[in-house]
């Protein structure tokens, strides 16, 4: 792997000293770096409010717009949709189980 994305082998060996510095190394834009982070944050299953904020506030400095964080945020919610679907058959056999007894 480390052939492949030679930053991400550097980054384990030197962890960038600043949110800067972090967005300077690899190939995307630092903006697109900080909308990945807000995804990541902004997931059900790892909801981190001190970073969202955090990588929210580097978006906007780095051009972001709010439709753009917007747009991230949707895409993060199916997340949680997911468990919708998969606890909503779960709670309508338990019901009828309950029913049942």
């Amino acid at each position: 792997m480390a052939d492949l994305t030679p930053t991400l082998a550097v980054g384990y060996e030197a962890r960038p000293a600043t949110a800067d510095d972090m967005a300077a190394m690899g190939v995307l834009e630092p903006k697109a770096k900080e909308l990945v982070h807000c995804a990541f944050d902004a997931a059900a299953s790892h909801l981190y409010v001190p970073g969202l904020k955090l990588h929210m506030r580097n978006a906007l400095r780095h051009g972001a717009t709010t439709e753009e964080i917007m747009e991230v945020l949707e895409i993060a919610g199916v997340i949680g949709i997911h468990t919708a679907t998969v606890a909503a058959p779960i709670l309508a056999e338990e019901l009828a189980a309950a029913e049942s007894a």
